[in-house]
């Protein structure tokens, strides 16, 4: 958990991961898991917990673009959570994993669906994660994350705005909740969307070394969102805004090099109409 709010934080953020620390305490986690596993095989608490630290330094490899070793050591994370889930069906944290990568996996290969070998189980994958968030105990906040992200691929915008909002009255301040929300907003009323990530922009700790990628990207979506309400020279003074702000780093512009572009062509366009 050391190592997940590290991630979290930097991902919040947009900062550079600490992998030195990051690498730490997920390689002691691994280490202390494995010892438990060694003394006691049939507690099913440490599979879980071996489970729960694939599953992180995958999500982290994945986060990386380390794709391979996030695939491999994925797969590794879903098979310790199905065994937790086979000798116990009411385990109910091990639904969260297992139930994403059904929805996921179904999702990417639905062109193959039709095969009697390859099961569409993108249903049973949100059924899954529907009961995480209602019965888990520990990590129900990765269930509702998962599941605000999963239904707005759907385009289930109501569903994610159902789900968002109830977390949210919880967790007020959760800043992931309340991007879900926003984005589900937007082909909904994005008028509200617009309201939300200008809630998310002004949230962020006045003691931020910088905090300009998040800057410049909330700005871009809601220029487009006024631009899609008509409000066309508001939308022109934020492109303004965002094509002002200097003195990037490095980490700052690879992640921002091709959003600046974008924003400079709809400056453009705007200033043609």
């Amino acid at each position: 958990y050391l190592a997940a709010n590290l991630i979290a934080r930097s991902y919040d953020y947009q900062e550079p991961f600490d992998d030195e620390k990051i690498s730490k305490y997920l390689e002691e986690a691994e280490s202390r898991s494995q010892k438990l596993l060694d003394s006691n095989d049939e507690n099913i608490w440490n599979h879980y917990f071996y489970a729960l630290i694939e599953g992180y330094s995958a999500y982290y490899d994945a986060l990386n673009e380390n794709w391979l070793s996030a695939f491999s050591t994925g797969l590794n994370s879903v098979s310790a959570f199905q065994y937790c889930l086979d000798k116990d069906n009411n385990f109910y944290e091990s639904l969260i994993a297992i139930g994403s990568y059904k929805f996921w996996r179904s999702k990417k290969t639905e062109i193959f669906n039709w095969l009697p070998f390859v099961p569409d189980e993108e249903q049973l994958g949100i059924d899954y994660l529907k009961k995480a968030i209602q019965y888990s105990g520990y990590n129900s906040h990765l269930a509702i994350h998962s599941l605000i992200w999963i239904y707005i691929e759907q385009n289930d915008f109501n569903d994610a705005i159902n789900v968002a909002e109830t977390a949210l009255k919880n967790n007020p301040d959760c800043r992931l909740f309340k991007w879900g929300l926003a984005r589900a907003y937007e082909s909904i009323n994005p008028e509200t969307s617009i309201v939300l990530y200008r809630e998310i922009l002004n949230s962020y700790p006045k003691d931020l070394k910088s905090n300009k990628i998040n800057e410049v990207t909330l700005k871009h979506i809601i220029a487009q969102l006024l631009v899609k309400l008509g409000k066309k020279e508001e939308a022109l003074n934020l492109c303004n805004e965002i094509l002002a702000i200097y003195g990037y780093n490095s980490f700052e512009y690879e992640k921002l090099s091709k959003r600046l572009d974008r924003v400079q062509e709809l400056k453009n366009d705007l200033r043609v109409k």
